[in-house]
C-alpha cells in the first residue's frame, strides 16, 4: 500500500509543480501562488529556483 501512496503523492507534487510554474509564467508573485495553490512558500521557491 505504501508504494501506491508514494506514487499518488508524486503525481500530486508533479501537478502542483506544473501549476506553480504556469502561474509564475503568467506573472503571479510567490504570495499569490501560495494563496491560490495552498502550498508552502518554501515549496514555491524550490520549484521556481530550478
Amino acid at each position: 500500500m505504501k508504494i501506491v501512496e508514494d506514487y499518488a503523492q508524486r503525481k500530486v507534487d508533479e501537478k502542483s509543480e506544473e501549476f506553480v510554474i504556469n502561474l509564475s509564467n503568467e506573472g503571479y508573485g510567490i504570495e499569490d501562488i501560495v494563496r491560490i495553490t495552498n502550498v508552502s512558500p518554501d515549496f514555491v521557491k524550490k520549484i521556481l529556483s530550478k
